[in-house]
């Protein structure tokens, strides 16, 4: 039953997710050479191998080193990629500032008195 509800939930989320999939891949495709996709070797179960596709965010003429060890490693972005990583960027900033107000913002016990205290309102 579980194998039955996994499959139908896949076809469910690939078919939700086909027309952003195809769109991206469109985008890659138009602004820069070379294919939408690459494959990336992915260590799985019993540390088998297998291939995994990705949407290329690098150029094709990217150095086979890690781009992240370089002084300048997003002169190998593609525009898509570019836009991606300025968006991924602002996006985790906002995160880290929603989360800290977020953790600032939960009760905690004040045991001496037996009672919940906001943080910080001691």
């Amino acid at each position: 039953m579980k194998r039955i509800f996994d499959l139908a939930m896949a076809w469910c989320l690939l078919c939700f997710l086909s027309i952003p999939i195809l769109v991206v891949g469109l985008m890659v495709k138009l602004t820069s050479k070379g294919p939408a996709l690459y494959w990336s070797d992915r260590v799985g179960i019993n540390n088998g191998i297998f291939r995994m596709p990705k949407f290329r965010t690098m150029r094709v003429d990217t150095p086979a080193v890690a781009t992240h060890l370089m002084k300048n490693p997003d002169v190998y972005l593609t525009p898509i990629g570019s836009f991606l990583i300025r968006r991924l960027r602002r996006l985790t900033q906002i995160m880290k500032r929603k989360k800290r107000a977020w953790i600032h913002r939960l009760p905690r016990l004040n045991k001496s008195k037996s009672r919940f205290n906001r943080a910080g309102t001691d």
